[in-house]
């Protein structure tokens, strides 16, 4: 509190009880509505002091006082009432504090309160007002010399550290989930290293000849007249036979060539007779546009299939034969019809 409020609240109290003291010598009542300062800056408050003088045991009613003193002058807040005893007098002081701003500049006119008492004998309720009194609100000192400034942007709260909390759990939850997506992954890429591959089935270089060569009797080249195609599609097969056979690079050989690979295997000599007649009649064919007989394209075509069997291991030759038995059956069925 300022020393002018301070002043100004000490003369009103002792003026206050200096009149009950001459007032007390009359019996005598009366209200009193001033403020602590009768002008103010626009936004800014001051109080107004209620205050009642009268004899002890008397009905007051205090005029209601809500939010608006007039329709420029607000009630901020308002204190409860004080009793205030005189000792040598039969009289009280009944005080009441409001405090009040206003944001309109000017001259206002504050109303005279009104208050209600009665003595204790009585019935009648008696009426006393205050005196009005004049509020002035005075604007913002404006200095006319100065130049016109833009109107200030809202200004920026700092970000308090319970705001960035969120964003922070939410980034170490993020970069959390990362490390153990990728130790997830790299643990699993470790137990797969450590399961063994599957290994695929290796076909045997026999079984690989002779489905290729049942592929191409279905195809019935000789009998479409593509005669040529035919018996080196048979020379192929039993070049790459040889191939994964014996290791003879026989795809890139002539006939000779491959016959003198062929010797220094152990293959039995009626499968290198057969095999010698299947490249020779081919090379006719290729060569010298020769063209066989039809029983001559089928025999070389089981000629071929006896130069694998004669050649395939031991180990699965009984399976082989089933393969064997099945393409008599065709090639007989074949030749019924």
């Amino acid at each position: 509190m300022s020393i002018k409020k301070l002043i100004y609240h000490a003369l009103t109290t002792g003026f206050s009880i200096l009149w009950m003291f001459v007032a007390g010598q009359h019996d005598a009542t009366g209200v009193s509505v001033a403020p602590a300062a009768d002008s103010i800056k626009l936004g800014s408050q001051t109080k107004i002091l209620f205050s009642v003088t009268s004899p002890a045991g008397y009905l007051w009613q205090w005029p209601e006082i809500n939010e608006k003193i007039t329709d420029n002058v607000e009630i901020v807040s308002q204190t409860g009432i004080d009793t205030i005893r005189q000792r040598r007098s039969d009289l009280v002081l009944l005080r009441k504090e409001a405090s009040v701003t206003s944001f309109d500049t000017g001259f206002h006119a504050i109303p005279p309160f009104t208050f209600k008492y009665k003595s204790p004998d009585d019935t009648l309720w008696i009426e006393v007002e205050s005196e009005p009194f004049l509020l002035h609100v005075a604007g913002p000192d404006v200095d006319l010399s100065l130049p016109i400034r833009d109107i200030k942007g809202p200004l920026r709260a700092p970000v308090t550290f319970r705001e960035m909390l969120p964003w922070m759990l939410l980034i170490i939850l993020i970069v959390a989930g990362v490390f153990l997506y990728r130790h997830y992954l790299k643990k699993k890429k470790a137990s797969a290293a450590l399961l063994p591959k599957p290994l695929k089935p290796k076909i045997p270089p026999h079984r690989k000849a002779l489905d290729a060569l049942e592929q191409l009797r279905q195809k019935k080249l000789w009998q479409s007249g593509r005669v040529k195609e035919y018996h080196s599609e048979i020379t192929g097969i039993l070049r790459r036979y040889l191939e994964e056979r014996y290791q003879i690079m026989a795809v890139e050989m002539t006939t000779t060539e491959i016959m003198e690979s062929v010797a220094m295997h152990p293959v039995p000599l009626q499968a290198k007779e057969k095999l010698l007649v299947i490249f020779e009649r081919a090379d006719l064919v290729k060569f010298a546009k020769s063209m066989p007989l039809p029983g001559q394209h089928e025999e070389s075509f089981m000629l071929a299939i006896d130069f694998v069997r004669a050649t395939m291991p031991l180990a699965i030759e009984s399976g082989s034969q089933t393969v064997q038995e099945n393409q008599d059956q065709t090639k007989q069925k074949d030749e019924n019809k």
